[in-house]
């Protein structure tokens, strides 16, 4: 996924490239399936502002079980962990 903005598209891949070069494609690569992506993202959904630990805190007790490492990996494969913050618009 890539933003629509062509700022935020830019700094989204640079930022991205900046991640395989510094070797931190293990955490990216980690395989989650999608029976925890689809919980993530939809919590994501109802709480645009969460953070990872918040995630799994919202995500207590749902089976399968979710871990914070799962969480973390969803953050990165989908760079999430920008959304919400200041500083540009996230709308088209």
């Amino acid at each position: 996924y890539l933003h629509s903005d062509a700022d935020i598209r830019e700094e989204q891949i640079q930022r991205r490239g900046v991640l395989l070069d510094t070797g931190e494609t293990v955490r990216i690569e980690t395989a989650v399936p999608d029976e925890i992506i689809i919980p993530v993202l939809l919590t994501l959904l109802h709480h645009p502002e969460a953070k990872a630990a918040e995630v799994v805190r919202f995500l207590r007790g749902h089976s399968p079980p979710i871990a914070m490492e799962q969480v973390e990996a969803v953050f990165a494969r989908y760079d999430l962990a920008s959304i919400g913050k200041k500083g540009g618009s996230s709308k088209s």
